[in-house]
């Protein structure tokens, strides 16, 4: 986590609430990284690559 992070995630579009789901994604944009999350709100996030398999 770094300050900048922090910041991003106070600047991304106001779709999820949640400030710690916010830093999650600020730091999964930061990085270029997929995010595996069952989440579909996290998912609306444009420029976010996520990934989520679920096997019963």
């Amino acid at each position: 986590m770094t300050p900048q992070i922090l910041h991003a995630s106070t600047t991304l579009p106001d779709i999820h609430k949640d400030p710690a789901d916010r830093i999650i994604i600020a730091t999964a944009l930061s990085e270029n990284a997929i995010l595996v999350t069952a989440d579909e709100t996290i998912q609306k996030y444009p420029g976010l690559c996520t990934l989520w398999n679920r096997v019963i």
